[in-house]
């Protein structure tokens, strides 16, 4: 399943609308505008908005495995230092959306379901030089609109600084926090 998505030419810092692009080789970008303690500092940042599409898939021959387990298993707070065959049969063993600008994989997300009752949400990231550019709420947007995730009576995810971003989405603090339990090993893969 692939979708496209389309957003606009134009990028809104700081209630000042950038517009100037720039080109690099054969992908456009835009310059942003950051100011500094001496003033405003410009670099060229690349840009969802200027490149039109994102495209989601959830074909796992199209993921960036390699992007995939860098990112899990050197940048990621929740499993640091995750195993490449673990990653290898998480992604096996999940429904799996990729987001991508051209061929370049920049963001990531799974769902461990048993398609019927529950879903859980894990492993979602943005490659750091393509956030804040709304990445993430089009993965999440894909993962509500999956047709094989509807119905399902319970999703669940975990995570300790994006509650405002999940809400957006349907999630909330779990209703009786006290029927849940877990086994947590945090080291399990020290």
């Amino acid at each position: 399943m692939v979708r496209i998505f389309s957003k606009q030419d134009e990028w809104s810092v700081n209630g000042k609308t950038l517009n100037f692009k720039v080109k690099l080789g054969n992908k456009i970008a835009f310059k942003k505008r950051i100011y500094g303690p001496k003033g405003p500092l410009y670099r060229t940042v690349m840009s969802i908005r200027s490149m039109n599409k994102i495209r989601i898939s959830t074909d796992k021959n199209e993921l960036d495995r390699e992007l995939i387990f860098n990112f899990l298993h050197n940048e990621a707070r929740w499993c640091k230092r995750i195993p490449r065959n673990i990653v290898e049969k998480s992604i096996k063993n999940s429904l799996c959306f990729g987001a991508f600008i051209g061929t370049q994989q920049v963001g990531f997300a799974r769902m461990v379901t048993d398609y019927a009752t529950f879903g859980n949400l894990v492993d979602v990231f943005v490659i750091e030089e393509f956030r804040g550019n709304g990445i993430s709420r089009v993965i999440l947007n894909a993962v509500n609109d999956h047709p094989e995730l509807q119905g399902l009576r319970r999703i669940t995810l975990a995570t300790s600084d994006k509650q405002e971003l999940y809400a957006k989405f349907g999630f909330k603090e779990l209703a009786r926090p006290e029927i849940f339990m877990e086994r947590f090993e945090p080291s399990v893969y020290s």
